[in-house]
């Protein structure tokens, strides 16, 4: 394997044990925000409301409608990132890696 080859492979190795990291930690904080706000009687949006005790009620109002038109406009893009991310952590993990192949879905990850 050549050297810059080697040295992509390594980068998208990295990029995808770190998108499943984090995604892990996100996992794992979600749920326990969540089991903590059920055990308090906060609402499913708990987590969200945290941040947002010292706004006002029309504030409040504001954040939520950018968040919710935020989550609308992104949802695409979000899911072919979560599309990618899968196929780049099958290719670096499968029995046959193709750096090419790894190489391409790192930049398109990238660029997304």
């Amino acid at each position: 394997m050549k050297k810059s080859s080697l040295h992509t492979f390594a980068l998208a190795a990295v990029v995808a044990a770190s998108l499943g990291a984090v995604s892990i930690a996100n996992a794992q904080d979600h749920m326990a925000n969540g089991a903590q706000n059920h055990m308090n009687g906060a609402s499913a949006q708990g987590h969200m409301m945290n941040g947002m005790q010292t706004l006002t009620p029309q504030q409040q109002e504001t954040a939520q409608k950018l968040n919710a038109e935020f989550v609308t406009a992104t949802t695409g893009l979000r899911q072919e990132l979560i599309n990618k991310s899968n196929e780049l952590n099958a290719q670096v993990n499968g029995e046959a890696p193709d750096a090419t192949k790894i190489e391409a879905l790192s930049k398109e990850i990238g660029v997304l």
